[in-house]
């Protein structure tokens, strides 16, 4: 029976933690509460940067003058920000992202076409048409950041402005049948352009999404370190000549945030 004050006292700790998890936490831990985002003072000002990784999901359909309908898209981009937020209420911020997007959408089009050898046979061929682009944009975003008081996550939501900096467009069809080459060239790959986005189609210069992003803060000392992931809807595309050419892509990154 001396063991009893022991396992007692065990057994009290075990039902606290079981039954009133929120206050044994706060127990030992007492800064959490100073440390939760949604306990910033209304009229704090943060600065910081962002990086992301994105990937499109959904290429809408290129149709170029070669007769090529590309739907199935791949391809990773990067973007480096800066960011500034203005809590204006203890559940509620405005926040601003500038920076600078790198990326690289591919895409693919396989079909079979009849073709007569030289002999006179007919040969049922494979063909591969690719497009591959690299697009630099630099970008702007304004989000409505709410906290939702469920422990640190945070929601992201607003517009987005894309400004195309550069590019570069490169279109090419492969024969993927054994055996078979374009009699021009001897070659079983030809190539239908290599230039910039201009040189192929009508370019517009601008393009405007809408946003969502979900993020967790972690806090260091003074910093905040918030993983997110998102998504980006576009509104229009680069090309009002192709006007279903529309890239709607998901996105993973980090934030990084100090008081201003």
């Amino acid at each position: 029976m001396r063991n009893l004050p022991v396992f007692s006292s065990l057994m009290w700790v075990a039902l606290s933690v079981a039954f009133f998890p929120n206050d044994a936490v706060h127990a030992q831990d007492p800064v959490w509460a100073d440390t939760r985002p949604n306990n910033d003072l209304s009229g704090e000002f943060r600065w910081g940067g962002a990086s992301m990784v994105f990937l499109p999901v959904d290429g809408g359909m290129l149709t170029m003058d070669c007769n090529c309908r590309y739907e199935d898209i791949s391809g990773v981009g990067v973007s480096f920000a800066a960011a500034l937020s203005y809590r204006f209420d203890p559940s509620y911020a405005l926040a601003a992202r500038a920076g600078y997007r790198f990326f690289m959408p591919n895409y693919r089009q396989q079909y079979q076409s009849t073709v007569y050898a030289p002999l006179g046979d007919e040969r049922l061929v494979t063909f591969e048409r690719r497009a591959e682009m690299i697009l630099q944009t630099a970008s702007v975003e304004i989000f409505l950041r709410w906290d939702p008081h469920v422990s640190r996550f945070y929601v992201l939501a607003g517009p987005s402005l894309d400004f195309l900096v550069s590019s570069s467009f490169k279109e090419t069809e492969r024969i993927l049948t054994p055996g078979i080459v374009y009699w021009q060239s001897g070659t079983n790959e030809r190539l239908f352009h290599d230039g910039s986005l201009g040189d192929a189609m009508k370019v517009r210069k601008w393009s405007v999404g809408i946003e969502g992003t979900v993020g967790y803060t972690f806090s260091l000392g003074v910093l905040s370190l918030s993983p997110e992931i998102g998504f980006r809807f576009p509104l229009n595309g680069f090309s009002p000549s192709h006007s279903s050419w529309k890239m709607t892509e998901i996105r993973g990154g980090i934030t990084v945030e100090t008081p201003w």
